[in-house]
């Protein structure tokens, strides 16, 4: 394996790693965080579907020119990054709409170029084996996006409380005192003069 081919394999994991986990965010971003219905998610993922699909049209027209195949590809990698990243700091439901459909236009337009960097760099008697560990590498990122995604909500919502008790601050402190406890130094009586003792006598025999 070439190492371009196995370049284009890591962009594809990382790539899908990267527009996974806001897409498993997604709907709890829109329902319960914006308090958008349902059917705004709906709409979302269609409009951005669908323009996906007609931007890898207009990409294969961009990437038959040999020159552009490696701008198209890189720059439709990060700035679907970028795109999906900003979702997470959408304010509302509109906001998250253009991101999406922004994220999946760049997406779609850089499929045929890099399609076309793939057969440039491997002889033809080598396509299926190429082609097959890029689609390989895609869907294992398709797999571990969204198990981070529920990794990180997981410890995002875990209370304090719960953390190892050897790691907290209070129970560090506790654990000093006992390995090493402070007791208190006897206070050494104070002698009495005899006026003040013999005053005091004589008042309480009054």
């Amino acid at each position: 394996m070439s190492r371009g081919v196995a370049g284009i394999g890591s962009a594809s994991f990382l790539a899908d790693v990267g527009h996974e986990i806001p897409t498993a965010l997604l709907p709890s971003l829109l329902t319960s965080t914006l308090g958008a219905p349902a059917a705004a998610l709906g709409a979302i993922e269609g409009i951005s579907d669908a323009l996906a699909g007609a931007a890898r049209f207009a990409g294969g027209a961009l990437a038959d020119d040999p020159h552009r195949r490696r701008t198209v590809a890189v720059g439709g990698y990060t700035t679907t990054a970028v795109l999906g990243a900003a979702t997470a700091v959408a304010t509302s439901v509109w906001q998250v709409g253009v991101l999406r459909a922004a994220a999946w236009t760049t997406r779609g337009l850089r499929v045929p170029a890099r399609n076309a960097l793939l057969a440039d760099i491997v002889p033809a008697a080598a396509y299926g084996r190429a082609y097959g560990f890029e689609r390989m590498m895609d869907n294992l990122g398709a797999i571990f996006g969204p198990l981070l995604a529920i990794a990180l909500v997981a410890h995002h919502r875990r209370p304090r409380g719960d953390r190892p008790v050897g790691h907290s601050r209070p129970a560090r402190r506790r654990r000093d005192r006992l390995r090493h406890p402070s007791y208190p130094t006897p206070s050494t009586p104070r002698a009495v003069a005899p006026a003040t003792a013999l005053r005091a006598g004589e008042e309480a025999t009054a």
